[in-house]
């Protein structure tokens, strides 16, 4: 069975002064903290990962489940990471544009973890919640709780 993969974001960053090792190695630690599963890596260039739930169903959320694929370079002062965020076609994705902001910013927060994590700093949400509610409009969810 082949699986699709539905490219939703892709971050950099730039680690200066970080040998690619020592990053590669804070991002294995990071996602084994997070009970992520890594499927394949390259020490220390590559690193493919899941991470979240599979009862996640919002796929805005900052612990939807995604694959992560980490690409570690070389630059001149350190290391540079760039990251493709994607979920597997088996998703519930009638709400990927309508959430598009909202899932930007959990995700771009779940980055900023992931570099504090390497960086050895640490890293609190900004705000009481852990990921952006959407504003101003209503949640709607086709899963109906049966009591």
């Amino acid at each position: 069975m082949v699986r699709s993969l539905l490219r939703l974001e892709e971050y950099a960053h730039d680690f200066k002064v970080k040998k690619k090792d020592v990053v590669f190695d804070g991002i294995v630690n990071w996602l084994n903290r997070e009970g992520g599963e890594i499927e394949n890596s390259v020490k220390p260039t590559q690193i493919t990962a899941f991470h979240g739930s599979r009862k996640t169903v919002s796929i805005w959320k900052r612990n939807a489940r995604k694959k992560l694929i980490f690409n570690l370079t070389d630059i001149p002062d350190g290391t540079h990471v760039h990251v493709e965020v994607g979920m597997g076609s088996m998703m519930y994705f009638d709400d990927v544009e309508m959430m598009e902001e909202q899932r930007h910013v959990n995700y771009g927060l779940l980055m900023e973890e992931i570099w504090a994590s390497v960086d050895g700093v640490p890293f609190t949400y900004p705000g009481k919640d852990e990921e952006t509610e959407p504003s101003g409009t209503e949640k709607k969810s086709k899963w109906k709780l049966f009591k």
